[in-house]
C-alpha cells in the first residue's frame, strides 16, 4: 500500500491510497468507491443531469474507429455496464445499461454517444466558455481542441491520435467534466 498524490489539471489534490495489483498501481477499491480523502469521496457523488439528453446525430464523412476486439467474459461485460452507468441517474439504469450493452456489442466498448456533445466540436475563445476560474476554462478550451473535427482521428469515439489516445473515456466523462468546471 503507498499513499499517492492525485493531480487534476496540473494542480495537487488529493492524496490516495493505492496498492500494486501485477505490475499496476490500482487505487484501493471499497464499496464501488475509491479510498480517498473526504474532499474526494465529495467529489464522487457527481451525477450527470437527471433528463437524458437526445441521441446525437453523427454526421457522415468522418472516419470511424474500428470495431475493437473484445475478449470480455459476461462477467466483465456487466461490470463494464455497472461502471458506465454509475453518475447517471437510476431512473434511467435499465434504459442506459441496454444502450451502452448495444455500444459494447456494436464497437467493443461503450462510449456513451448519448453524452458526447453533439454537433462539430471545436475550440471557442476562452471568453465563451463557463467557469468560475480560469484555468477551468482553460482545460475546456483543450479539451475541444483535441476534439475538433479537424484535428481528432476518430472525432466521434473521442480518440485524438495515435489510434488509442483518447481525450475522454467516454462520452459521460465529457459532460461530467464540463459540468463541474462550469460550477
Amino acid at each position: 500500500m503507498v499513499n499517492l498524490p492525485l493531480f487534476i489539471g496540473g494542480f495537487f489534490r488529493y492524496n490516495i491510497q493505492c496498492k500494486f495489483v501485477g505490475s499496476v498501481l490500482d487505487p484501493v477499491m471499497f464499496e464501488g468507491g475509491f479510498f480517498m480523502t473526504d474532499l474526494a469521496n465529495e467529489a464522487m457523488t457527481i451525477k450527470l443531469d437527471y433528463e437524458l439528453p437526445a441521441y446525437p446525430k453523427m454526421e457522415s464523412g468522418y472516419r470511424r474507429a474500428p470495431r475493437r476486439e473484445s475478449k470480455l467474459t459476461e462477467a466483465d461485460k456487466a461490470l463494464a455496464i455497472k461502471n458506465a452507468l454509475r453518475y447517471i441517474h437510476p431512473d434511467h439504469h435499465a434504459q442506459m445499461a441496454k444502450e451502452f450493452a448495444q455500444e459494447l456489442a456494436e464497437h467493443g466498448r461503450i462510449y456513451g454517444y448519448r453524452f458526447r456533445p453533439e454537433g462539430k466540436i471545436y475550440g471557442k475563445p476562452i471568453s465563451e466558455y463557463k467557469g468560475k476560474c480560469i484555468e477551468g476554462r482553460a482545460i475546456q478550451v483543450m479539451i475541444d481542441n483535441n476534439l475538433d473535427f479537424d484535428v481528432a482521428l476518430y472525432p466521434y469515439e473521442l480518440v485524438t491520435y495515435g489510434e488509442t489516445g483518447q481525450v475522454c473515456r467516454t462520452g459521460c466523462s465529457i459532460a461530467l467534466s464540463k459540468s463541474i468546471w462550469r460550477s
